[in-house]
């Protein structure tokens, strides 16, 4: 078994995406992610719906911004 908290200290849970629209996670029927852009969630809220919400998970800091591979779990 893994612990994921010093991961889930980098990350954080957002409620506006990248065009400053809200985030419906309660109405979220797909996310995905790609293997380009680890730090973004793409979400979805219906099937129907032809573009995804971007989502950046990593917590906004001063200075440069953390890497997930920098992350141990322990």
């Amino acid at each position: 078994m893994y612990s994921v908290s010093t991961l889930e200290a980098v990350i954080t849970n957002r409620k506006i995406d990248a065009n400053r629209q809200k985030v419906s996670w309660f109405s979220t029927h797909e996310i995905h992610s790609k293997k380009d852009e680890p730090t973004t969630l793409f979400i979805r809220n219906s099937i129907a719906q032809e573009d995804s919400q971007k989502v950046d998970i990593m917590r906004a800091r001063i200075g440069r911004r953390a890497s997930l591979k920098d992350v141990p779990l322990h």
